[in-house]
């Protein structure tokens, strides 16, 4: 009976992980906690700061967008969907208009979003220095 086993033992390699673990050694130690360290920690804290910032201007931005919003071809496509939203077991064909509304209400506030100007800006360095300046 060992030679049945013997042919299915030991087929492939063993591969093992070695840990190592870096320790700064001399003046990178000094270095590392007194410029990285601190300046990092720094960075998280103004990042706290200036997020709040960013979600609070989003938020009027979002707003503003959905006030330019055509209201008459919206609030019909608006009631379509809460009806079919209501639908716990829909079919086939009202899944399908279902993801008809969706894709038309979708592109509507797309569409509100793309043609103010400072969408582009949402997305780049001049966010921080121009459009939060301004709008505090």
């Amino acid at each position: 009976m060992a030679n049945f086993y013997d042919s299915y033992t030991n087929l492939f390699s063993i591969s093992k992980t070695l840990k190592f673990e870096l320790i700064p050694q001399g003046k990178t130690k000094d270095y590392f906690l007194e410029k990285i360290l601190d300046n990092d920690e720094l960075k998280n804290e103004k990042f706290k700061v200036v997020k709040k910032y960013c979600d609070e201007y989003h938020k009027h931005f979002i707003e503003e967008c959905l006030c330019n919003i055509d209201a008459e071809k919206f609030v019909p496509l608006l009631k379509e969907y809460e009806k079919y939203f209501n639908i716990k077991n829909r079919d086939n064909k009202q899944d399908e208009e279902f993801k008809k509304i969706k894709e038309i209400l979708r592109k509507e506030i797309v569409k509100s979003f793309s043609f103010n100007k400072k969408y582009n800006s949402l997305f780049s360095k001049d966010f921080i220095k121009e459009i939060l300046i301004d709008f505090y």
